[in-house]
């Protein structure tokens, strides 16, 4: 592909593997720098392989810290949208190796029925007064 301006960062900017599955987690040990999860908040069987329960993103996180590990890789970041705070305490992923979250309109009204939308924000707002304090 062609870019420009050409990026700064050397070697080269990090390359974020997003999505879920049963090989999502050795591609990015093997080839990125880190992993952006596929994370639903209304999961439902028919999506697995596309994206990861909330519920298993605890688990999830771990088994890609074990795989570099192993591997005698750098530990590698873990990018997720914010909608995840609404049920892991904010210190819990910074555990799990997240290292960046990212706060979109779909965080709060895309995966919330509109009766949980006041609780998620006064709870996100709390936690990253945490984060900032």
């Amino acid at each position: 592909t062609w870019q420009w301006p050409k990026p700064v960062q050397d070697p080269h900017p990090p390359i974020i593997l997003g999505g879920a599955g049963p090989t999502v987690l050795n591609r990015v040990v093997n080839y990125c720098d880190g992993w952006m999860p596929a994370i639903h908040m209304r999961f439902t069987e028919d999506l697995r392989g596309r994206f990861t329960p909330v519920e298993e993103f605890p688990e999830e996180a771990a088994k890609l810290q074990r795989l570099a590990e192993e591997q005698g890789k750098p530990r590698p970041q873990i990018q997720c949208s914010t909608a995840v705070l609404s049920r892991i305490p904010l210190g819990q992923l910074e555990e799990l190796g997240v290292t960046r979250l990212m706060m979109g309109r779909e965080d709060f009204l895309g995966n919330l029925q509109d009766e949980d939308v006041p609780s998620a924000m006064e709870k996100m707002r709390e936690d990253l007064d945490k984060l900032i304090a």
